[in-house]
């Protein structure tokens, strides 16, 4: 099985989540393929109630992120998928420092211009 390029993985999900955060409509439509209709569904999945501001997501610290740590199972998952370019995410979303139910389901793949993120859902 070959080996995910963990850190430009882990980087490439952190601008997702940081272009969430900022509702940044265009940078996800132009990197990400996304539509402002899918970031609403992403804003609904990760609904917690009547509170304002929308609170930030956030990825675990990289030095932790994959560690399992007692859990039954790390914060962020790659694994290798058929294609030999392309490899699952499963990322645990944190909330005020705090790892929270939502988990990110998102595809990685690996071509010529480098990495690109494919959105998945958001479950818990």
């Amino acid at each position: 099985m070959r080996e995910a390029p963990r850190t430009e993985m882990y980087e490439l999900v952190e601008e997702f989540v940081d272009a969430i955060n900022a509702g940044d409509v265009e940078h996800l439509i132009r990197r990400f393929s996304l539509s402002s209709q899918i970031l609403d569904e992403i804003h609904e999945a990760i609904d917690v109630g009547p509170r304002l501001p929308r609170p930030k997501l956030a990825l675990a610290p990289y030095e932790r992120a994959f560690e399992q740590g007692g859990k039954s199972r790390p914060s962020i998952a790659f694994f290798a998928m058929n294609d030999a370019n392309s490899w699952g995410v499963e990322c645990s979303l944190w909330i005020d420092g705090r790892e929270s139910e939502f988990i990110l389901h998102a595809v990685v793949r690996g071509g010529a211009e480098g990495l690109s993120l494919n959105y998945g859902y958001i479950g818990s």
